[in-house]
């Protein structure tokens, strides 16, 4: 291991691994797959994290470590629904602050986030200290179902508000799972999702380079790839999907350029701002989202015209389209229920990309 990676996890013990040698063969000649769970809360940002756990598949026992996937002959129905999945052993997967799992203090965290260029702090722990996670398979397809509590669904992200004769941005956030899986990224082997993370490293460079190298995700050389899985209450849910990236040597890298939405405001010369589009019922129509004429979806998004404008209105921050090539991998949906949040995945075991996970 490199030795910034030794600083960077200095005083942290990775979870035990039930087959710690990844990708050996286990007694019964399986091959574990090494992958990492994360989420967020809204505008906190940070993470709590489950960052080394197994995916074994047919054969073995689901743990608190250990996610089995079963062979299915009629594959799950992607709804946000869990009814579907009562047959298949879950496993309780528990979660750690982000900063824990790399071996930062509190105090450590909030230096390293005080420095950031927007002088945010992001909460240490928000308090989901586990998730429920099932996985199945069949010829063609990897399934997963991914279950934890939150108190509240946020489900906007800077929607703009007409009020006082403008337009404002709001700075919501939404809720996110992200799911990640090695692909050439031998720290990966070792200690998961954590190995990306470098946000202990490099704390008195305020230097723009260095507040990314800390705060973006990334491997620790050229050709090292691990394969994400990024879901977005609001970036990717609204049109079926996650997001289909990767982590690079230097950041994260889009599979394609044309993403699951994309911004809905102008700036305008006063310093102001409007949207650039609204949903086909009308400008006080106030939907939960708008698409684009390729979504196949309502509302559609038309041009943005203000006649009749109604104080309190609220035009979605972001219009969903349809994305481009390998970055549309990944089927998902979720729905907020009773507290918690329910989201299946899909995706096929082996795709065209190399920068995808083989399953």
């Amino acid at each position: 291991m490199r030795a910034a990676m030794a600083v960077a996890v200095a005083g942290c013990v990775p979870p035990r691994a039930v087959y710690p040698d990844a990708g050996a063969a286990r007694p019964d000649g399986g091959v574990p797959i090494i992958f990492s769970i994360g989420i967020t809360d809204s505008a906190t940002v940070s993470h709590q994290v489950a960052t080394y756990v197994n995916l074994v598949l047919e054969t073995g026992s689901p743990s608190t470590d250990t996610v089995l996937s079963r062979r299915v002959i009629i594959p799950p129905t992607l709804d946000g629904l869990d009814s579907e999945w009562a047959s298949i052993a879950g496993s309780q997967i528990p979660l750690q602050p982000g900063g824990g799992v790399i071996g930062m203090t509190v105090e450590e965290w909030n230096t390293g986030y005080g420095l950031l260029a927007d002088g945010g702090l992001r909460p240490w722990d928000f308090g989901v200290d586990h998730l429920l996670v099932k996985s199945a398979f069949d010829d063609n397809n990897i399934y997963f179902l991914v279950q934890w509590a939150d108190a509240t669904a946020s489900t906007a992200r800077n929607t703009l508000t007409f009020a006082d004769g403008t337009w404002v941005r709001s700075a919501e956030e939404e809720d996110h799972l992200y799911l990640s899986f090695d692909v050439s990224f031998p720290d990966f082997a070792e200690l998961g999702c954590a190995a990306a993370c470098h946000l202990r490293e490099r704390l008195d460079d305020t230097s723009d380079a260095g507040v990314q190298f800390r705060t973006r995700m990334h491997t620790n050389g050229p050709g090292q790839v691990s394969d994400v899985w990024s879901w977005g209450s609001v970036a990717t849910n609204p049109m079926g999907y996650a997001d289909d990236l990767s982590f690079g040597s230097s950041s994260r890298v889009n599979d394609d350029a044309r993403g699951f939405s994309t911004s809905n405001r102008k700036a305008l010369a006063d310093g102001g701002l409007e949207p650039l589009f609204m949903s086909e019922f009308g400008v006080n129509a106030n939907p939960a989202a708008i698409f684009a004429a390729d979504a196949g979806l309502h509302p559609v998004a038309v041009p943005y015209d203000p006649t009749g404008l109604l104080p309190g209105t609220r035009i979605p921050g972001v219009v969903h389209q349809v994305a481009g090539g390998s970055r549309a991998d990944v089927h998902a949906a979720g729905q907020w229920r009773n507290g918690k949040w329910t989201v299946e995945l899909s995706r096929a075991r082996v795709t065209p990309d190399p920068n995808d996970a083989r399953f």
